[in-house]
């Protein structure tokens, strides 16, 4: 049986392992296309795009500006808010609800936005009776950012929602869910989706238009919360993917009808993708990836245990 170790990332810490379902296989594909921020991505998008050195070099420096997106801003403007009055009023949120959000994010050497949904890790969430009531918090903090600062707010979106996926993976895995893991995989990949096209002059793309949780409003929010929408089906936006990728996540999974799905692995920006499939379209599914000339490898107990990063700082 194959063995998962989920880690905590900043600071990297174990938290245990778990046994993946019989009824899933893991692949790993290497798409190979190199990391658009490296150096060999240079004359790689010179060949494929029959571009020059400087054109293919401006990508290079976009997908490295890109890939340097962080928390710490986002939680900061978070900071920012819990201080002042009047857009602690405009957010709807209680004062002990921003007290205890401040002191799940001060407690430790570093604020984190994972401490603020952890259970064990602070007390914010004891102020939320169930789940829905703790998204539905989160959802208030992400409006102490304010509109005008929107890249903030799609990364620490991403990072909220990432963090419960995380931990509703490991559940899912837990019990055997294979259908809430694929579409957990499914939702892990949307909120990395690319916002630009490398292929088209680094062009918008058209997701941010599909969803209104990519660059999530102020009135998007507001409807969310009179839904009591979950927050680990939330994609933000940490753009570690590309459209290549993007347009193969779709396609797996529409054509598997739900049976497979991928996400970008590792740093992202090209590389490896995870693929998730129920067992008995693996064959499929793995046909399917290497038709793509994708290099794939289904993990096996054999492999020693492999990483998954779970909760991002």
């Amino acid at each position: 049986m194959t063995q998962l170790v989920v880690v905590g990332s900043f600071p990297e810490e174990f938290i245990r392992t778990v046994a993946l379902p019989e009824s899933i296989v893991v692949f790993m594909a290497n798409t190979n296309i190199p990391r658009l921020s490296a150096a060999e991505a240079v004359p790689w998008l010179q060949t494929k795009l029959g571009i020059t050195t400087e054109a293919a070099s401006e990508i290079k420096a976009w997908a490295k500006t890109t890939m340097q997106l962080a928390y710490t801003p986002a939680v900061e403007a978070i900071l920012s808010g819990l201080r002042d009055h009047c857009v602690l009023e405009r957010a709807g949120l209680e004062p002990e609800d921003a007290e205890a959000a401040a002191n799940a994010l001060l407690k430790g050497t570093q604020p984190l936005l994972r401490d603020l949904l952890i259970v064990g890790h602070s007390d914010f969430h004891a102020s939320a009776k169930d789940r829905a009531a703790a998204h539905r918090l989160v959802y208030r903090l992400l409006k102490l950012i304010p509109q005008e600062q929107m890249t903030l707010r799609q990364v620490a979106l991403y990072g909220l929602s990432e963090t419960e996926r995380g931990l509703r993976y490991v559940s899912a895995v837990e019990r055997g869910d294979a259908r809430e893991v694929l579409r957990l995989v499914c939702a892990a990949h949307d909120g990395d989706r690319a916002l630009r096209d490398y292929r088209s002059r680094l062009a918008p793309t058209t997701w941010a238009d599909e969803r209104d949780d990519v660059a999530p409003t102020d009135d998007a929010i507001d409807i969310w919360l009179k839904r009591n929408d979950d927050l680990a089906y939330k994609a933000g936006a940490f753009q570690r993917s590309i459209p290549d990728i993007d347009e193969a996540a779709s396609a797996l999974f529409a054509d598997f009808a739900g049976d497979a799905a991928l996400r970008v692995a590792a740093a992202g920006m090209g590389g490896t993708v995870a693929v998730h499939a129920l067992v008995q379209r693996a064959a499929e599914v793995r046909e399917w990836l290497e038709r793509r000339g994708w290099s794939v490898r289904r993990l096996e107990p054999a492999y020693p245990a492999r990483v998954v990063q779970l909760l991002p700082h």
